[in-house]
């Protein structure tokens, strides 16, 4: 029977592979994906790795020209290596979607069932997982809970009149005690004073199986600019802008663009004449504006 024996460069190249694994188990998806692709360019770009010869059988099949061919090669080497990703990615997570954490509603709470619930009801809920992991087991005792699907919901209970915030397919950020997960607003609808929230994400969030109820932060809306008292801003020929004090003393109207605004603070465009270091009358008077 013949045999093998594995040369320097097989060897290097299955470490190499062991230690992308490695690090696998502990990216997340995206930035795994990112790693791949990045991987994929500077072999390609930079190392030219087996670059000539494939352009090469490229034009001899295909009978493209030299810049088509290359095209091609480098679409056929990046794809080859997001599914390498995918396939160490989804080795390193598979045992991560059996979970050890069992608290009784996993047939209760599902997607169908958060549109029925009120906020008092929220507040009751007093719900505490049990970490099922033991050495001894009797007939019925739970093992286990398996995860088969990568679409996590979240119900938000919050001021009726905040509701406007999360417009249906938004995008918002929602900030748990330890850490954070980007989703779609999915459905809201009124109860009483409050407004019920249902989000969507198909992000993975270990903490997820642990947890059923929650306070948490919620970023509606992620812009830049420059915050101004809501006092300071005016209008002008039906143009919002601000007063600023000019190098002469005098105050000059200066437009601005209105991005945002909570409470008694507003959030204007830096991309304007206004500028972070200008001195901004902060209460307009209808005497002044004339």
């Amino acid at each position: 029977m013949p045999s093998h024996t594995a040369s320097f460069k097989d060897r290097v190249e299955y470490g190499g592979v062991l230690i992308l694994e490695g690090l696998f188990r502990f990216l997340p998806y995206r930035f795994c994906v990112g790693l791949a692709w990045m991987i994929a360019r500077f072999a390609f770009h930079v190392l030219r790795w087996r670059r000539r010869e494939a352009e090469r059988r490229i034009r001899s099949v295909l009978g493209v020209g030299a810049s088509e061919a290359r095209k091609i090669a480098w679409q056929s080497l990046r794809n080859s290596a997001l599914t390498a990703g995918e396939i160490l990615y989804g080795r390193a997570v598979r045992d991560s979607w059996i979970h050890r954490h069992v608290d009784g509603w996993e047939e209760s709470l599902d997607p169908d069932s958060l549109a029925t619930l009120k906020p008092d009801e929220l507040i009751e809920l007093n719900i505490v997982p049990e970490d099922v992991r033991k050495n001894d087991a009797s007939e019925g005792d739970a093992l286990y809970k398996l995860v088969t699907n990568d679409t996590w919901y979240m119900v938000l209970s919050v001021p009726k009149e905040k509701r406007e915030a999360y417009s249906l397919n938004s995008n918002v950020t929602v900030i748990f005690d330890k850490g954070s997960v980007r989703a779609k607003v999915s459905e809201s609808y009124d109860r009483g004073d409050y407004a019920m929230i249902i989000l969507k994400t198909g992000r993975y969030f270990e903490y997820f199986a642990q947890l059923r109820t929650q306070d948490v932060k919620v970023i509606t809306s992620d812009y830049t600019g420059l915050l101004l008292p809501v006092t300071a801003v005016t209008q002008q020929d039906e143009e919002n802008g601000v007063y600023v004090l000019g190098i002469d003393g005098n105050y000059s109207f200066v437009p601005v663009e209105i991005l945002t605004q909570s409470g008694d603070t507003i959030l204007v465009s830096a991309d304007g004449d206004l500028r972070i270091y200008d001195t901004v009358m902060r209460n307009v008077t209808e005497d002044q504006e004339e």
